[in-house]
């Protein structure tokens, strides 16, 4: 019988990786019901999420998802976007540093206890609303503007 000793720096990589957390649509629910900080940023392309990522989010807490933005035939088109788990206190000055970084399409920023969050479109303030619709089906959407995680469907309305 043969008995292998590990090294302590192979087990504490094994123990990093196995660390790694998966987050998915409950845990952005229960942040966004909670009143806890967070930050949805949509981006103009998949390579503006991808630099993002590596450079700024890769030890952070995040998922990503899809933005859908109604067109007026219907359609829609659809942006990379990634919501931010918020930890720390000044998320306005960590979003005017990613939005000079990386090509934006715009932000929505939730301070703790905030009953609304802020939507910024190209440095303008727009009211986002304060309640959450969300779905299993696009089409209970309307077409309107939404996001979508794995298979569900969330948006902001009044």
């Amino acid at each position: 019988m043969r008995k292998y000793i590990r090294l302590y720096e192979e087990y504490t990589d094994l123990e990093e990786k196995s660390l790694e957390k998966h987050y998915s649509w409950p845990d952005v629910r229960n942040t966004i019901q909670s009143k806890l900080p967070y930050i949805i940023i949509d981006f103009n392309t998949e390579e503006a999420l991808d630099k993002c990522i590596k450079g700024e989010l890769f030890d952070e807490k995040y998922i990503k998802q899809t933005f859908h933005l109604k067109r007026s035939d219907n359609a829609a088109d659809l942006y990379p976007s990634v919501f931010i788990f918020g930890e720390g206190t000044d998320l306005d000055k960590r979003v005017r540093k990613l939005t000079k970084r990386f090509d934006i399409l715009r932000i929505v920023i939730a301070e703790y206890g905030s009953n609304n969050p802020d939507l910024y479109i190209q440095g303008e303030r727009v009211d986002i609303g304060e309640n959450l619709f969300t779905s299993n089906n696009i089409d209970e959407l309307d077409g309107d503007d939404f996001y979508s995680i794995d298979s569900k469907y969330y948006k902001f309305i009044s």
